[in-house]
C-alpha cells in the first residue's frame, strides 16, 4: 500500500502525464482504488494497517481532485516541471493585469446597482470563456513540452487564478443577493 502515496498523480490513476485527463477512466480508476484501501475494509486489521488506509484514502482523494480540476491539476503539471507560479517563476502579463484590474471595477459597479443579475450573469458568461480559453491554451502549452512553452504555461496558470476568484467572487455575490 505504501508505493501508491510515492507515485505521481497521474501514475497513480494509470494515465498519462497531460493536461487533457479522460474524465471516465479517472472516475474508474478513483472508484478501483477507493473499493481496495478504504478504511471499511481495515477495521479488523492493525491499528498501522488502519492508519495506513486513512493516508492512502486521503492521499487518493487528493489526487483525485486535483486531477479532475483544470486549474489545480495545471498547478499540479507545473510542479512536476519544477516550475513554481507562486514563487514568481513566472511573469504576469501587464494588459492581463489592466484586464483584470477593470474586471474587479465592472464586479463592484455590479455589486452596487440595483438591478445586478443580468450583468452578472453577462460577466459570469465572459468569465467563463476566458476561462474555457485560458484551459485551451494551456493545454496546448503542456503538450509542446518546452521549457518556454511550461513559462507560458505557468503565465496561463496565473491567469485563470485570477478569472477563478473573480467567478468565486460572483458566486458569493450572488448568494448575498439572493432573496431572503
Amino acid at each position: 500500500m505504501q508505493s501508491v502515496i510515492s507515485k505521481d498523480y497521474f501514475d497513480l490513476f494509470g494515465l498519462p502525464v497531460s493536461y487533457d485527463v479522460d474524465d471516465d477512466r479517472l472516475k474508474q480508476r478513483y472508484r478501483e482504488l477507493q473499493h481496495t484501501i478504504h478504511p471499511d475494509k481495515y477495521t479488523s486489521s492493525s491499528g498501522q494497517e488502519r492508519r495506513m488506509s486513512l493516508q492512502l484514502t486521503a492521499h487518493v482523494n487528493e489526487a483525485f481532485q486535483t486531477l479532475k480540476n483544470p486549474l489545480l491539476r495545471a498547478g499540479y503539471m507545473l510542479g512536476l516541471h519544477g516550475m513554481n507560479p507562486a514563487a514568481k517563476d513566472v511573469a504576469m502579463d501587464p494588459v492581463f493585469l489592466g484586464e483584470q484590474m477593470e474586471l474587479r471595477e465592472r464586479l463592484s459597479e455590479i455589486a452596487d446597482s440595483r438591478a445586478p443579475q443580468d450583468e452578472l450573469l453577462k460577466m459570469r458568461k465572459e468569465l467563463e470563456d476566458l476561462a474555457g480559453d485560458r484551459r485551451n491554451l494551456i493545454g496546448q502549452q503542456f503538450g509542446l513540452g518546452t521549457s518556454e512553452a511550461y513559462k507560458r504555461a505557468g503565465m496561463l496558470y496565473l491567469e485563470m487564478q485570477f478569472i477563478d476568484k473573480l467567478l468565486h467572487e460572483i458566486d458569493d455575490l450572488e448568494l448575498e443577493m439572493a432573496p431572503q
